[in-house]
């Protein structure tokens, strides 16, 4: 690299892209002075142009204007209808408007001469018009009073006269009536086709058969004085010179209208085409050379232009050049080096560091860069390192966690299938008690009844009292030992009952030790999961498993939500069952009393015979009591067998819930362990 360039290169880049815009803006300063000078002789040249095109093109629209007036006139010539009245005043007006405006821009004093005479053949051509509007309007009205009006009067007048004449029979009359009605028709046929298209030949005729028609009436009435129709013929004589006088002057304006038109509408007419027509030929002269001087102009600037042009783009390049050197290609050495760096290539070399500008900064900021890079690198690594570790460290914790969960809660587990199967047995014999003393206190009602019955015999057959008290007495023995028994049974029940209380409460608190082990297992694996996200994709395996253990966790909080809500249930069952137990010993021992009170009516009965009537009456109050107290009874046994049955149905499924529960711990401790 030369001296200079180094020199260019160490500048900063501010300076670099100062120093070539500020070039490239000067040669395009001097480009524009250029452009500016040939545009503005070409700009003059243009709007000299411009201004005679405008007037050509402005005298063609009036040329157009006054050749639709032209033709407006002759259409209102023919017709008189106000739609082309309209159209002849309107396109005059747009003639006007066309010349004043094309009047200033016209240089020529020979041509402003001519807009002069224009202005006054205009002026005779909208008065001529004007004079034909008069006479068309004066026509109408002969049309409409004579022709149509007057007219009809004497077509009726005749037809009333042809009429007149055939009322009186005379023949020659009505004949002749008839042949003047029918000429008068003929003359209206002619004035009518007269009116429209004016031809000379048909006036004559009109002119020569209205004299007839005259004629005839004349004569008619002069031969018939007296007859009927005489009236109507003088009445016909005095309209018919008024209708000729109307037909006459209607021909006489129809040529006036023509000479009108031939000799100032269209005199006018042409000698303002003319007119026109030489201002618009020497403006094309004018335009042929304006048109060569600014062909002329248009050459010098663009050979001005090409010049300062080439020289321009000559520095400019030499400036891209210079600046793409010093910038651009180490810029994009620079750039490349990132490249390589950011991909993980830490052997690329920065080679910039010399230079003074920017650049250089920013290749030493890359050295620093890729300095950082190789620190990182080494972090990175031990970080991994240290990862690999803690999870290690977590999966050991979480292999002794489950190994603590599984001693603890797998005993708690066989606790409550072992307290279940007890609840289970007891319930079992609390039902036989029960049908047993159902059945027992059925033979003591049995029992209770045949004394009732031997009492209300005793009169008749005392010989068989002994007897009938000996049976009694070893009735109510044996429900003696019964009740005795059934009081011992439903004690041990009670305490079973206690027992499953206590069991059904020891198992509440086991359900929430196992939540907040599965709360604390959710909050481990949600641990893990942040610990694993933060490990990157060394830690996806473990996410993986860290949401398995979560999930685990979460079916066994759900598990024990499920079993605490039967433990529920089995505390209030078993409540009811305790209650019920306490009642059937309440009874029972009421049963007790009454068979020893029993047993001693029937020790006295033994030994005093002779107060037989007072015992029988005592003895039948007594069974009485039995039967009511032993209805107690079989009410009180068949509460207790419903609560067995209760009982019974509510251990096996607290059986079916423990082994429930063993079986999600098994899973969940094969789960953490696995991971």
């Amino acid at each position: 690299m030369t001296t200079s360039l180094r020199a260019f290169a160490n500048l900063r880049t501010a300076t670099k892209v100062y120093t070539g815009f500020g070039v490239t803006l000067a040669l395009l300063v001097t480009l524009g002075a250029v452009s500016w000078s040939g545009l503005r002789s070409n700009d003059e040249a243009l709007r000299s142009y411009a201004a005679q095109s405008d007037v050509t093109v402005t005298l063609g629209v009036a040329d157009t204007a006054l050749s639709d007036a032209l033709g407006a006139a002759a259409e209102f010539l023919v017709v008189g209808t106000d739609g082309a009245a309209n159209r002849f005043r309107a396109t005059a007006g747009e003639f006007r408007r066309q010349l004043d405006k094309a009047a200033p821009a016209i240089g020529d004093s020979a041509d402003r001469q001519a807009v002069e005479e224009i202005r006054g053949l205009e002026r005779d051509f909208l008065t001529g018009f004007d004079r034909l509007v008069a006479l068309r309007t004066e026509r109408d009205g002969i049309v409409a009073e004579v022709v149509n009006t007057l007219g009809a009067d004497i077509r009726r007048t005749l037809s009333d006269l042809v009429a007149a004449e055939r009322q009186t029979g005379n023949l020659d009359r009505t004949v002749q009536a008839a042949g003047v009605s029918e000429k008068y028709l003929l003359v209206r046929v002619l004035v009518a086709r007269f009116v429209t298209e004016t031809k000379p030949e048909d006036l004559v005729r009109i002119r020569q058969d209205l004299a007839a028609v005259a004629a005839d009436v004349e004569g008619e009435a002069k031969g018939w004085a007296d007859s009927p129709g005489a009236a109507k013929r003088n009445e016909v004589l005095a309209k018919l010179p008024r209708y000729t006088a109307g037909i006459e002057r209607i021909a006489a304006i129809a040529e006036e209208m023509a000479h009108v038109n031939a000799d100032t509408l269209t005199r006018a007419g042409a000698q303002i085409n003319g007119r026109i027509g030489a201002i618009r030929q020497n403006s094309t002269e004018v335009l042929k050379g304006l048109e060569i001087s600014a062909a002329t102009a248009v050459t010098a600037a663009e050979r001005q232009g090409t010049a300062v042009t080439a020289a321009a783009v000559a520095l400019g390049l030499l400036l891209a050049w210079m600046i793409s050197r010093a910038i651009t290609r180490p810029l994009g050495a620079i750039t490349r080096a990132m490249g390589r760096l950011a991909e993980g290539d830490r052997s690329v070399q920065v080679d910039e560091g010399w230079r003074k500008d920017e650049i250089g900064a920013l290749a030493r900021a890359l050295q620093v860069f890729k300095s950082n890079a190789e620190e990182m690198e080494r972090m990175r690594k031990a970080q991994e390192a240290a990862e690999r570790q803690a999870a290690e460290q977590r999966r050991a914790t979480m292999i002794r966690m489950a190994d603590t969960f599984e001693t603890t809660v797998q005993g708690i587990v066989e606790a409550v299938a072992s307290a279940a199967g007890g609840m289970h047995n007891a319930a079992s014999t609390l039902s036989g008690t029960a049908t047993d003393a159902s059945e027992r206190s059925l033979l003591v009602a049995s029992a209770s009844e045949e004394a009732s019955a031997n009492v209300q015999t005793v009169a008749s057959a005392t010989e068989e009292l002994s007897a009938s008290i000996a049976e009694i007495g070893q009735q109510v023995e044996i429900s003696t030992r019964i009740a005795g028994q059934a009081v011992s049974d439903a004690e041990g029940a009670d305490q079973t009952m206690r027992a499953l209380v206590t069991a059904a409460e020891q198992i509440g608190q086991v359900v929430e030790i196992i939540s907040g082990i599965a709360a604390q297992t959710n909050l481990l694996a949600l641990n893990a999961t942040i610990e694993a996200a933060r490990a990157g994709e060394a830690g996806k395996g473990f996410a993986v498993v860290a949401g398995e253990v979560k999930a685990l966790a979460n079916q066994t909080a759900k598990a024990t939500d499920e079993i605490q809500s039967k433990v529920q249930e089995i505390q209030q069952t078993t409540g009811g069952a305790q209650k019920a137990i306490g009642s059937i010993g309440q009874t029972i021992g009421r049963m007790s009393e009454i068979a020893t009170t029993i047993a001693a009516a029937i020790e006295e009965q033994a030994a005093a015979t002779r107060e037989i009537a007072s015992s029988v009456s005592q003895a039948a109050q007594g069974t009485e009591e039995v039967s009511r107290n032993i209805a107690g009874v079989s009410t009180a046994v068949s509460e207790t067998g419903d609560a067995a049955s209760r009982v019974h149905g509510t251990s096996e499924e607290l059986a079916v819930e423990a082994e429930r529960l063993r079986s999600e711990v098994r899973s969940f401790i094969a789960t953490v362990r696995a991971a």
